[in-house]
């Protein structure tokens, strides 16, 4: 057996030499260094365009908020111009009917529920009309003033009508925190008659910015041009936090200043010190701007994981070069078609109301978000893929659609432009439309973005008013030719009955005067008669007596006939007339004629009146002549006259201790021969009727205190200030 065996040499693996281990090692190592290498280019590569698309989002976010705030306020600034408008006409055609206009203002207040309230403010500053969200109106006792606002303030002193736009506050009648919107109302000269505010409610506004996708750390923020915070949106703090404040970084400031339109910037914010791509956009038709912001950790989120998925591949990429570097290559080309914008500008777009359409430069329609299938009638199948001036834009409107495709590829933003665009049905849109230029990472125009809103039922509306505006100028014609006719019979009827009133007046004082003249050669007569009698005939003198008695009677009866026609048509000459010295020289009058113990007199402390002197000095000389003729007893009258302050009177009383009037009522005592008193020629039935016409004249009343029982007690008023009732 042994001889059968073959033997084989003994081999052994010869160890590598150390210029090969080197080699082996510095191979490693270089692979290595290359593959780190290519991993870190290729996550400098990919973080750099998640920034560049992050940039492009956070743009387009900040041009769709702008356009819808700007489109927002434009739309309530139609509204408010047209409550002005209402306003200055009424008040021009002077026809400010409270019912009417807050129906106006309710009825314009329908067409944006989005607003909580429209007021209008006096030239005191009150509110007088408008209604809030609810539909309350402002009640006619409204005692809410904002004359102390600096938006009052400032529309008292412009010169011309211009829109303004308040910061944050604490609304007086809403008591929630709100802008205003106010426009001066100015009255028929031109002057400052008040002003018409709108109010927003800073919620909406929130809402309004904060219902776009930022990320779960974004933030948005609208600015007046102070830097005042008007509304805020950030997860990480409340929603009213800063509103009202110039919560501002420097930074911020700084490039404002230098590109004052638009812009974007990295920056941290003061209040969470968060890291965060910012873009900006100034609003047209509003002093202040909007500013929207992703974080970094957002945006880097995404970014990470593609990160970590390189570094996974290293050990592929040192196992296998080959392998490595088409994976890596793979990798790079998926994360280059992946859009991280595409996914939020999608859900802004979907979500909002407003039709919202994209378009290449040559018209071709490129995205088609759901509001513009509700609004026109299309899906998103029927319409992506042709162009838009061939599906809903008239044939009247295509040279206004080249001209706007134009202006885009220029890199021009076209503002709010009113227009028609027509629905699949064929009905024709009353539309407001904004564009802008849309641009690729590289910054190259590719198309434009259209918002697109319908404002059919303002225009239809605002036509509504106007028709209504026409038709309550017609009225207002046709009542104020009804006026002019009615106002024109009734001047000829006032001339003429003044004319009868002036007849009527003279023909009594002459009639008086000339009846006069018989009397005195009667009297005469009679009195010459019974001197030559000299008592021989008895009855010869009781008849003489007789006829000079009726003599005298009538001649005092005329007398008072004509002083009563004389105050009949009198106007008082107001003076200061002290109480106590027209009450003298009144008793001075009747105990002169009567007999010095025909009364007594008992006065208090008499104030200075306002009123004519010898009108009132002959109101008492009547009192006083009633009470003594009435008196007929063989003591003296005792006469009380007395003063007191009622409001803004005087209260006159005269008293006496007589038989007072009878069972006659106050109102017959007043008329003229009802209380004429035979136990003296003097007493004509005259005196408390002319007494009546002097106390009316002067804006007074009279009466009688307790008719029917002893003692006579007459009340009269006189005004403190007589000028106002003449």
């Amino acid at each position: 057996m042994s001889g059968n065996v073959m033997t084989t040499p003994h081999s052994t693996k010869m160890p590598k030499r150390p210029h090969e281990i080197l080699t082996l090692i510095c191979s490693a190592v270089a692979l290595f260094v290359v593959a780190v290498s290519i991993l870190v280019f290729a996550a400098y590569q990919t973080r750099s365009q998640y920034e560049q698309r992050a940039a492009f989002t956070v743009e387009n976010i900040v041009n769709l908020l702008a356009q819808n705030i700007s489109s927002e306020f434009t739309k309530s600034d139609v509204l408010l111009q047209a409550v002005v408008q209402e306003m200055e006409g009424r008040l021009a055609r002077g026809s400010v009917d409270r019912d009417e206009i807050n129906d106006t203002i309710a009825h314009l207040a329908a067409l944006n529920p989005e607003l909580l309230a429209v007021r209008v403010v006096d030239t005191q500053g009150v509110v007088r009309f408008g209604v809030d969200q609810s539909g309350q109106r402002i009640s006619a006792s409204s005692a809410v003033n904002v004359s102390d606002r600096d938006y009052f303030q400032q529309a008292r002193q412009q010169t011309k009508a211009e829109l303004i736009y308040t910061p944050p506050f604490i609304g007086r009648v809403v008591a929630k925190p709100v802008i205003q919107l106010v426009r001066r109302i100015s009255g028929p000269d031109g002057a400052f008659a008040g002003v018409a505010y709108l109010a927003f409610d800073i919620h909406t506004l929130s809402t309004l910015i904060q219902n776009v996708n930022l990320g779960p750390h974004g933030m948005s923020v609208l600015r007046m041009k102070d830097h005042t915070v008007v509304a805020r949106f950030s997860p990480s703090s409340p929603e009213y936090e800063l509103i009202g404040k110039q919560a501002v970084s420097a930074q911020f400031k700084e490039i404002v200043a230098r590109q004052p339109d638009f812009g974007s910037y990295w920056g941290v914010t003061p209040s969470d010190h968060v890291l965060r791509l910012f873009a900006y956009r100034r609003i047209n038709n509003y002093p202040g701007y909007i500013s929207a912001g992703i974080a970094r950790d957002d945006i880097t989120f995404d970014w990470w994981g593609d990160v970590l998925t390189l570094a996974l591949l290293l050990p592929i990429f040192l196992v296998a070069v080959a392998i490595g570097a088409r994976t890596i290559r793979v990798i790079r080309r998926r994360l280059e078609r992946e859009y991280v914008g595409n996914a939020l500008l999608a859900a802004i777009v979907d979500s909002s109301n407003d039709a919202i359409i994209g378009e290449d430069l040559d018209g071709v329609i490129t995205s088609w978000n759901t509001a513009a299938e509700e609004m026109f009638g299309y899906g998103p199948k029927e319409a992506i893929g042709r162009k838009l001036a061939d599906l809903i834009v008239p044939e009247s409107g295509r040279g206004e659609e080249a001209e706007i495709l134009a202006r885009l590829g220029r890199g021009e933003k076209i503002p709010n432009i009113d227009s028609q665009r027509q629905r699949k049905d064929g009905a024709l849109l009353e539309v407001s439309l904004t564009a802008s230029p849309l641009r690729d990472a590289e910054g190259k125009i590719i198309g434009g973005s259209k918002t697109v809103r319908d404002i059919t039922r303002q225009k239809q509306a605002e036509s509504q008013i106007l028709e209504l505006n026409a038709s309550l100028e017609r009225q207002v014609a046709e009542r104020t030719a009804d006026f002019v006719a009615a106002r024109d019979d009734a001047t000829r009827k006032a001339e003429r009955l003044a004319t009868m009133n002036r007849e009527l007046q003279r023909l009594a004082m002459v009639s008086a005067h000339h009846f006069q003249e018989p009397l005195r050669p009667i009297v005469s007569y009679a009195q010459l008669i019974a001197a030559r009698n000299a008592g021989r005939d008895p009855d010869l003198d009781r008849d003489l007596n007789f006829i000079r008695s009726g003599g005298l009677h009538l001649k005092a009866l005329l007398r008072d006939f004509q002083s009563y026609v004389d105050a009949l048509t009198r106007v008082p000459a107001i003076d200061e007339v002290p109480l106590a010295e027209i009450v003298a020289a009144a008793m001075t009058r009747v105990t002169k004629k009567h007999g010095r113990n025909a009364a007594t007199l008992e006065i208090g402390d008499f104030p200075v009146l306002r009123g004519d002197r010898v009108m009132l000095t002959e109101v008492f000389s009547q009192l006083f002549t009633n009470s003594v003729v009435h008196f007929g007893g063989q003591l003296p009258t005792r006469i009380r006259v007395s003063v007191a302050a009622s409001g803004e009177e005087w209260l006159v009383s005269v008293d006496d201790d007589g038989p007072g009037f009878g069972g006659g009522t106050d109102r017959r005592l007043f008329q003229v021969f009802e209380n004429a008193h035979g136990r003296d020629p003097d007493s004509t039935g005259f005196g408390l009727p002319f007494s009546r016409v002097v106390v009316e004249a002067h804006g007074g009343r009279i009466w009688v205190d307790r008719p029917g029982q002893a003692g006579a007690s007459i009340r009269f008023t006189l005004p403190r200030d007589p000028e106002a009732f003449l």
